[in-house]
């Protein structure tokens, strides 16, 4: 006898599991990248925070005298603080910043090699280096100043 039925198209048990497992591991390979991008996007927001509380301290320190800058050696913000002196902790509408820590070290620089030196030249080296208390990630920012002439 012949089988008249027209052949059935789909897919078999063995192609379905199959396709299943390869979804699977496609699946789970983009799902292991969330967490990574993740990390990747808050440690490059630290970053651009960091940077932006040492060069609003340079910023301030750059607009006084060269004489004066010594005052903000050994210089420990924790929470930084703005130009008024107010902690930026959140109060008052400032911005929170409480996690962070604001260092500045003030030296004479080499005038050859930038590099901090106790011998007294016209160029000052003031660092400022900012810790994030949180994760103790942090950012030096360096500023060479001359004494004008």
């Amino acid at each position: 006898m012949i089988d008249s039925r027209p052949p059935q198209a789909g897919f078999t048990f063995v192609e379905l599991m199959i396709t299943m497992v390869f979804l699977s591991i496609a699946l789970l390979a983009v799902t292991i990248q969330f967490p990574l991008g993740l990390s990747i996007s808050q440690s490059a927001e630290d970053l651009t925070l960091e940077t932006n509380l040492a060069q609003e301290l340079l910023e301030e320190i750059k607009s006084i005298s060269w004489d004066s800058i010594d005052v903000y050696d050994g210089l420990s913000e924790n929470p930084p603080q703005d130009p008024g002196g107010n902690p930026l902790d959140g109060n008052g509408g400032r911005a929170n910043f409480s996690q962070y820590r604001r260092d500045v070290q003030v030296s004479y620089a080499d005038p050859v090699t930038l590099d901090a030196t106790v011998v007294p030249s016209q160029l000052k080296r003031v660092e400022v280096t900012v810790i994030n208390i949180n994760n103790n990630h942090s950012t030096t920012l360096i500023l060479i100043m001359a004494e004008k002439p």
